[in-house]
Parts: C-alpha cells; sequence; structure tokens
C-alpha cells in the first residue's frame, strides 16, 4: 500500500508543472473570447439603442411650416371682380374708339371710269407692237376687261367661241358694234394661237378698232348747266337839260 502510494505521488510531480504550462497558455486565448464577446455584447447593445431612437424619431409627430391663411371667396368678391373686368373692357373699348376716330383717314382714290382706264391701258399698249403675240394678248385683255366692267360680260371668262355665241343674246351692244368686236376678237385670236405673223399696219387697226370700241360705248357725259351770267344794270339814261 505504502508502495503504491508513492508511486502515485512520484507520479504527480511528474506532471504537475506540465499542467500548470498547460493553463498558463490558454490564457490568453481566455481572454481573447471573454473581450470578444463584452465588445459583441456592446455592438448589440448599441445597436439596439440607435435602433430605438430611430424608431422613437420616426413615430414622432413631424411639424410643418405654418402655411398661409386661405382666402375665402364670397358672392361680393365674384360681383366686384366681374364688375372691375367689365370697367376695364369698357375702358379699353372707349380708348380705341377715340384713338379710331382721331386716326385721319386716307384720302380715298377718285373713282376712274371704265372707258378712261381702257384709253389709258390701250395707249400704253402701242409699246408693244414689235411684239406682235404679246400686243395682242394685252389689247384684247382690255377690251375683255372694259366689256365686263362697263356692260357686266362675262368677257374675260369665256372662250372667244363662247363669248361669239352669246353676242347676239345682248341687247347692250348694236350690231355695227357687235361685228366690230367679232373681227376684233377673230383677229388677236390669228396672232395669238395661229401664229399669224400680222404686219404692223394690221396692229395698229386691231389697236383702232378696240379704241373706237370704247370711244362709241362710252356713257355720255353730264351736260353741265350754268347760269346765263349776270349783266350789271345799265346806268340810267342821262337826258338833256332843257
Amino acid at each position: 500500500m505504502r508502495a503504491g502510494g508513492n508511486r502515485r505521488r512520484e507520479k504527480g510531480q511528474r506532471h504537475g508543472p506540465r499542467c500548470r504550462t498547460s493553463l498558463f497558455c490558454l490564457l490568453p486565448f481566455a481572454f481573447c473570447l471573454v473581450a470578444a464577446a463584452a465588445t459583441n455584447a456592446a455592438t448589440n447593445a448599441a445597436t439596439n439603442a440607435a435602433t430605438k431612437a430611430t424608431n422613437r424619431v420616426a413615430s414622432s409627430p413631424q411639424f410643418h411650416d405654418i402655411k398661409p391663411p386661405l382666402e375665402i371667396v364670397t358672392l361680393g368678391t365674384w360681383l366686384a371682380r366681374i364688375a372691375g373686368a367689365a370697367l376695364l373692357g369698357a375702358l379699353l373699348w372707349l380708348g380705341w374708339w377715340l384713338w379710331r376716330r382721331r386716326k385721319p383717314t386716307k384720302a380715298r382714290a377718285p373713282m376712274v371710269p371704265p372707258d378712261e382706264r381702257a384709253r389709258t391701258r390701250l395707249n400704253a399698249a402701242l409699246a408693244l407692237l414689235d411684239h406682235p403675240e404679246r400686243f395682242c394678248t394685252a389689247v384684247s385683255e382690255i377690251t375683255r376687261s372694259y366689256l365686263e366692267e362697263r356692260f357686266g360680260l362675262r368677257a374675260p371668262d369665256q372662250t372667244t367661241e363662247e363669248f361669239l355665241a352669246d353676242l347676239p343674246k345682248n341687247a347692250v351692244l348694236d350690231e355695227r358694234h357687235k361685228e366690230s368686236l367679232a373681227g376684233f376678237l377673230t383677229g388677236c385670236d390669228l396672232v395669238k394661237f395661229a401664229r399669224f405673223e400680222p404686219a404692223r399696219a394690221d396692229l395698229e387697226a386691231l389697236h383702232a378698232a378696240a379704241l373706237d370700241l370704247v370711244l362709241q360705248t362710252a356713257p355720255a357725259a353730264a351736260p353741265v348747266l350754268t347760269a346765263p351770267p349776270t349783266l350789271p344794270p345799265s346806268p340810267p339814261a342821262v337826258g338833256k337839260e332843257p
């Protein structure tokens, strides 16, 4: 018995320093574990505190800026606005009316009679005698326009055949003027469409026919009535004294 106890003591004496060395080696690891656990706990506590603070801020009522007072529009306000708009419109219309009355009106150009305008245009067409087609086109158009303005005939809108077919039905022209007009329009069409080469004398004859038609169908000028001149009273005859 005594021998067995001695062996256990010897064995314990041999393993005692080795166990103490192992414990000293494990102390840093234990410290690290404790520190990590403490850090984790502190982090969790801070996170929970921040979450609670955020929740409190989110759940707390939010305050906005003070809004301006709302305008309550009543019936009287609407009536006042309508009356103001109507007054403004009346003033604008009055100003425009006064401005228009003060604006100087342009003098109207005196109305030129159709025959006078046709004579002026026919005289201007003489500058085209060296161009037969242009000359015949011009004098034909001038004559047709004159017939429309003077008698209301649709000469500018009709062809020569259509116009000559309706010409016998018109009572505004006598037979002499109708024959002269038919010859004039036919002669112009020969130059314009048939490429007829007229002499200068032929062109002058067409111009004379158009001018003669205008002069003979122009309205007669009203006679100007003039009062007879007032003669001064003759002096009384002076008799010889006896």
